[in-house]
């Protein structure tokens, strides 16, 4: 039960993860192409003052967007980064008695006890 669960959140988190690669992508995208129709629109009509507001607000949807993914990746690494210090830490304080760990269910390599 615990096996499901946990494939089910790391199935939700990669979904997430993706979702948000699709938004900046989509984000882009349309970024573009209202900056290609900007300036077909400057070129034909030759009027600035209504084409303004509307890269301004392109630019500024694009940028939250942007940002905000940025953030978010930041956080993610962060966190990832910081799991790894916790891992790295228990492992390196666990007490070293100088015994070597023998895996029993290993078959055997051809050793001088075998």
């Amino acid at each position: 039960m615990r096996v499901r669960k946990r494939k089910r959140e790391k199935r939700t988190v990669k979904w997430l993860w993706e979702f948000s690669k699709r938004v900046v992508v989509i984000t882009a995208v349309l970024y573009f192409i209202s900056c290609a129709y900007a300036l077909v629109i400057c070129a034909i009509w030759q009027d600035t003052a209504t084409i303004g507001t509307f890269i301004s607000e392109a630019n500024e949807t694009f940028r939250v967007v942007v940002g905000g993914y940025m953030i978010k990746a930041g956080v993610e690494n962060a966190l990832k980064i910081a799991g790894h210090k916790r891992k790295d830490d228990s492992e390196e304080s666990a007490p070293d008695d100088g015994l070597e760990f023998i895996d029993l269910d290993k078959e055997d390599d051809g050793g001088a006890l075998g």
